[in-house]
């Protein structure tokens, strides 16, 4: 009995310790940009739609870490003071979304270019392009 009670009691105390190095994000004390961009949609290489919309990014410039708002963007390929570059894909029941971007931070200018690959043929596949500007908040 003595050795479950002591066992339970240094486990106690260790497992903070196992979770003392695990990060954070403190998004108050984070940059926040927000950047407004106007994509065209290609399909079959005709102007199918245009669209405007806009992405509000938390930048993490300590840890190299980008938020689109406070969700983690896990496809970071490069993290500088000079740019930002990061690839996602996103899946629905009916197509797969693979999306670039590229936000140029001295120029404070965004770049989206994007395939959409639909489940069913009939709909064929489309790309997109999307440019815009960012401030910081």
């Amino acid at each position: 009995m003595k050795k479950i009670f002591l066992s339970l009691a240094l486990l106690s105390f260790l497992t903070p310790l196992c979770f003392a190095d695990q990060y954070v994000p403190e998004f108050d004390k984070m940059k926040v940009m927000r950047c407004e961009v106007v994509e065209t949609v290609f399909e079959n290489d005709r102007e199918k739609a245009v669209n405007g919309y806009h992405r509000t990014y938390r930048l993490d410039d300590e840890y190299q870490n980008i938020y689109l708002e406070k969700d983690f963007i896990n496809g970071l390929a490069y993290y500088g003071d000079d740019k930002i570059i990061y690839n996602e894909q996103t899946m629905t029941d009916f197509s797969i979304v693979s999306t670039n971007v590229e936000i140029d931070r001295k120029e404070m200018k965004i770049t989206v270019s994007s395939r959409i690959e639909y489940d069913n043929p009939d709909f064929g596949e489309k790309e997109s392009v999307g440019i815009g500007e960012c401030k910081y908040l």
